[in-house]
């Protein structure tokens, strides 16, 4: 897929396993086809809500090649990198491009912080080592590194590959307009934490929400009022939302059980 946007809604998928733990392939096929009937501008792996700490490369490896096959470039499949290790997290990254991700989502060591400068060299070591867009997921309280916005901003200018930054800081919305205001590359931002500020975040800029994977139907249709103009309506069935994501938000193993109801 040539020219790859990562824009609108592009859900973080769940992982469906069996009852033996197994990862169940036809469900993630479903689960797929509904995210494209949903109208999901894209499809994401390997993020938090699909468990990524809990499979194995074989299995990370088969899903990802299930979902290239399922999608049908009909839309990007984005494929995250969370090895802790840059030398693992360049191979993960050439092995996923190779697999036919359409674009990669870095996360940053976590387990043992790296720092700013560690932060900032494992992120271009992954977006050098590939020819496809490269998404940085900006989670400081879960790597347990804050970044200033402007030092963001040089990083993403460094390398042609580093198109948009994932804001999943705590308020994400003033970070965005921060990004945005002294970005020196011509990135784009956008926003997670299952789309709890994606109103106030598109009306700072950001061009794309990361949320769970069983609502999608709901969040395009959310988009799609902003996308027309029709703030007001968007607002009222965001706000309907809310009170649910506050509520399964306690904890990442909360979202994930409510993400397979």
């Amino acid at each position: 897929m040539s020219e790859t946007q990562l824009t609108g809604i592009l859900p973080v998928l769940a992982a469906p396993f069996d009852n033996e733990g197994n990862v169940d392939y036809g469900d993630l096929e479903s689960l797929i086809d509904f995210q494209l009937q949903a109208g999901a501008q894209g499809i994401t792996l390997f993020g938090f809500a699909t468990e990524f700490y809990k499979l194995s490369e074989a299995e990370k490896a088969r899903m990802l090649k299930v979902s290239v096959s399922r999608a049908q470039g009909k839309v990007p499949v984005i494929a995250s990198v969370t090895e802790q290790c840059t030398d693992l997290a360049v191979w993960k990254a050439r092995e996923m491009e190779k697999y036919g991700a359409d674009g990669l989502m870095v996360l940053p060591p976590f387990l043992v912080p790296a720092g700013r400068e560690g932060f900032i060299q494992h992120v271009l070591a992954v977006a050098e080592a590939v020819h496809i867009p490269v998404m940085v997921q900006y989670s400081p309280v879960e790597t347990g590194v804050a970044i200033e916005a402007k030092f963001l901003a040089e990083m993403m200018a460094a390398d042609e590959n580093l198109k948009y930054l994932k804001v999943e800081c705590k308020p994400p919305t003033p970070m965005i307009s921060a990004l945005l205001k002294v970005r020196k590359s011509p990135f784009e931002t956008l926003v997670g934490y299952a789309g709890l500020q994606m109103i106030d975040a598109l009306e700072r800029g950001a061009v794309g929400v990361m949320p769970g994977s069983s609502l999608t139907d709901i969040y395009c249709r959310i988009y799609q009022l902003y996308q027309e103009g029709d703030l007001e309506t968007a607002i009222q069935l965001h706000n309907r939302l809310i009170p649910l994501l506050n509520y399964i938000f306690q904890s990442i193993e909360m979202i994930i059980k409510w993400e397979k109801v």
